[in-house]
């Protein structure tokens, strides 16, 4: 009798448990599916633009401190490095990520890239779900306060 009363017990610990991260997971995604669209895309989007600007004006910094403290020899020498070292689109996001970049510069640059890339798809593509979600989870509570089946299917 002890173990049937802790193991029911238990069991509801988990159901209070589930019940507070269902509420707190619909209402995440209650705020995610009522932000705007165009500035759920444009924030990370300007975000990175930002900082690839960003690492530009830091490379022709450092580029304008290597010519006055170094010579023309040495900001040949630097160029030379860089145009070695010129990589494809997936290539420069992974060595931007890794720390195998070849200036500081470069490393703003792909988080840049990284944010428009990869984080702008992903929160536009988060903010559609949620929006389908939240019209599912209505549809479903609207069916089942009529007495229908829950099964609902897109207009």
């Amino acid at each position: 009798m002890s173990r049937q009363f802790t193991r029911n017990l238990s069991s509801s610990r988990s159901f209070r448990f589930a019940a507070a991260f269902d509420r707190l997971f619909l209402g995440l995604l209650d705020v995610l599916a009522s932000l705007n669209l165009l500035s759920v895309v444009l924030f990370p989007a300007g975000l990175g633009a930002l900082f690839v600007i960003g690492g530009c004006v830091y490379e022709q910094s450092a580029q304008i401190h290597m010519l006055h403290s170094g010579g023309v020899a040495v900001l040949d020498t630097y160029l030379a490095l860089v145009q070695s070292h010129q990589l494809s689109l997936g290539e420069f996001l992974v060595a931007s990520v890794t720390g195998h970049c070849y200036s500081v510069s470069a490393v703003w640059q792909g988080i840049g890239f990284w944010l428009v890339f990869v984080v702008t798809p992903l929160c536009m593509v988060f903010t559609v779900l949620a929006r389908i979600e939240v019209r599912f989870a209505g549809r479903r509570a609207a069916a089942m306060v009529d007495g229908r089946r829950a099964e609902v299917v897109f207009p």
